[in-house]
């Protein structure tokens, strides 16, 4: 799926549905749920990758539906993956020294229209 070199780049995020849903499952549902979630964490950090799986802090309100976010929930997950992030982005790029260019066309080697 990526070149070995960055999987440890890369951040899972193993996302928990709304638990206004999960709360139908029955007791052997939600202990099969977390069984899966942390083979599959565990199997993809035997693979290399990066792996946070959604705690369940989570509330009904974090969410809009059955697993996207309102913004409470956005901020939980932001909070969460931030020291993950830290790590690869210690410091901000500053707007000055951040420049982007645009690709020369392949065929007649000019800059591409914006």
């Amino acid at each position: 799926m990526f070149p070995g070199e960055l999987k440890p780049k890369c951040l899972i995020v193993l996302v928990r549905g709304n638990p206004y849903f999960m709360q139908t499952f029955t007791a052997r549902d939600r202990q099969n749920l977390d069984t899966i979630y942390r083979l599959g964490q565990n199997a993809l950090e035997r693979l290399g990758f990066q792996v946070i799986t959604m705690s369940k802090d989570y509330t009904a309100d974090d969410f809009v539906d059955a697993g996207h976010f309102m913004p409470s929930g956005g901020r939980k997950l932001a909070r969460k993956s931030r020291s993950i992030f830290k790590e690869y982005l210690p410091s901000p790029i500053a707007p000055s020294t951040a420049r982007w260019h645009r690709p020369q066309c392949r065929c007649s080697g000019r800059r591409a229209q914006a």
